[in-house]
């Protein structure tokens, strides 16, 4: 099986924890003192481990919502959009980018702006244990799609 709990985040000297029912708690690493505590909005198991960049964390529910929330004293969600698909894969980022996996196979690319972050695609990857290689799903087809479609993360699909 999977792990059950995410990994926790160290981020801007705060340690941050994201639980089961959608509960994000932020510390101090070294007194352990509890710097605020929140509900994401969506109730669920939380499995993929939170990451951060630009001053964001950028959380999965297993049920496929995910959200963002700044790396502030308090966590108003900034953004939130259900990818359609189970996540429990850790997302990546990289190149100003971040890569989210589904089980069923999608392959999502965000790209991370200063006001907002956005599906800039989506690609169905086969789902075979013995596929070895090949061009199908690469980050070159995915960057390279012309039919890319943009969906605004809490802002819906369009």
């Amino acid at each position: 099986g999977i792990p059950e709990m995410p990994s926790p985040l160290c981020y801007r000297s705060r340690l941050y924890f994201v639980r089961n029912g959608g509960m994000v708690t932020s510390y101090t690493p070294d007194s352990r003192v509890v710097l605020d505590r929140q509900r994401l909005g969506t109730l669920g198991q939380y499995v993929a481990s939170p990451v951060a960049a630009d001053g964001r964390i950028y959380a999965a529910s297993e049920t496929g919502t995910f959200f963002v929330v700044p790396a502030a004293a308090t966590f108003d969600v900034l953004a939130r959009t259900d990818l359609g698909d189970s996540i429990t894969a850790t997302p990546a980022i990289a190149d100003n980018k971040l890569y989210v996996g589904t089980e069923g196979g999608s392959f999502f690319t965000l790209r991370l702006r200063p006001d907002k972050v956005e599906v800039v695609n989506e690609v169905q990857l086969p789902i075979s244990t013995n596929s070895v290689g090949g061009s199908e799903g690469t980050p070159e087809q995915i960057e390279n799609d012309p039919e890319v479609q943009e969906i605004y993360l809490g802002g819906g699909h369009g």
